[in-house]
């Protein structure tokens, strides 16, 4: 069984892919391992709805009916995690994190890296693994950084692609924005330009950037395969892709955890498997796609992060059994190539 938070995600991942066979095929496995979920309502409502239309003569026989039948036998239910809704805790519980989280600087980054980084970058980082040193930044280059947080990568990566480059640090908070813009200036550089967007519809031209980064923001997208989508799009040929992200087993936690909305701003919940993590890039058209670095993820690991509210790791040390509670995720730094 899938989480109805995974069945909303895998809605919409569908809805942004095209009707091939494997993909005909990935609607009637979510039908039936969606079957005891409490959003599986909307899920085929939605899924109906789509089908229903222009693309339902390359849906397989049968599809349709399973559906209506499937929404016959349903009362009301609701969906814990909305595409919306998904928007709205990440916003709240971004925009509410406390300046405490040096922590997780001083575990990612080495003391030379920090040594130039504002104290207010290293306050607020927030992110699952040190991408930067996979990324081979050149003098010169352009970068996009997706969700860019407390700055402290737009930072690092800033000073090492020199005054001839350039940093766009895109979120969709503007509290997250203005953070940066101030740590940029704490650190002296004006190579460094705030872009306020979503990283689904990013507000930038086809072939402008060189490399893209982000540090555990991909995951907190519902429509993943949209991003990486949009990353091709903005990326220059040739261009490089390096990430940290979290992945997860959905099957490896339990659906209590795995609802809740402290889980999915933690990266959590959202978090891909690493093989479709790999295949969504490839479908994007990213070739040269390798896990660089893989790191397990303790429930230690997660007091770390704000993010995980007392109840949310409480819960993860009751419902996880002790044997797994050394590895409740994977923190992995993944790059690829846009070939375009």
């Amino acid at each position: 069984m899938i989480t109805c938070s995974e069945a909303t995600r895998q809605l919409w991942e569908y809805l942004d892919a095209t009707t091939d066979a494997p993909t005909r095929g990935a609607i009637e496995e979510h039908l039936s391992r969606c079957r005891a979920c409490c959003g599986e309502l909307e899920f085929a409502q939605e899924l109906r709805r789509f089908l229903a239309g222009s693309a339902h003569d390359q849906v397989p026989d049968g599809v349709l009916r399973r559906l209506n039948d499937t929404l016959e036998e349903l009362g009301p239910s609701r969906d814990l995690i909305h595409s919306t809704e998904v928007k709205d805790l990440v916003r709240e519980a971004y925009r509410h994190v406390p300046a405490s989280t040096a922590p997780v600087a001083y575990k990612l980054y080495t003391s030379e890296e920090l040594a130039h980084v504002p104290p207010s970058a290293i306050n607020r980082a927030l992110g699952v693994a040190n991408h930067l040193r996979f990324a081979n930044i050149q003098p010169g280059d352009t970068i996009l950084d997706i969700g860019c947080g407390g700055g402290i990568d737009t930072v690092l990566a800033a000073q090492r692609t020199g005054p001839t480059g350039s940093v766009i640090a895109l979120d969709f908070l503007p509290e997250m924005l203005h953070r940066t813009a101030e740590a940029a200036q704490e650190a002296g550089l004006d190579n460094i330009q705030t872009l306020y967007g979503e990283m689904e519809a990013i507000p930038l031209p086809d072939a402008s950037v060189d490399l893209i980064i982000s540090n555990g923001v991909i995951n907190l997208s519902p429509r993943k395969a949209r991003v990486m989508a949009e990353c091709a799009r903005v990326l220059r040929p040739s261009g490089v892709f390096c990430v940290s992200d979290f992945t997860v087993q959905q099957e490896q936690l339990p659906p209590e955890i795995l609802t809740q909305p402290a889980a999915w701003a933690g990266c959590v919940s959202g978090a891909l498997a690493e093989h479709d993590f790999i295949y969504k890039l490839e479908k994007a058209g990213f070739t040269e796609v390798q896990v660089q670095h893989r790191e397990p993820v303790s429930i230690d690991d997660c007091t770390l992060y704000p993010l995980f509210t007392d109840q949310v790791i409480a819960l993860m040390r009751q419902l996880i059994p002790a044997a797994k509670q050394q590895q409740v995720a994977v923190s992995v730094v993944i790059t690829a190539s846009n070939p375009l």
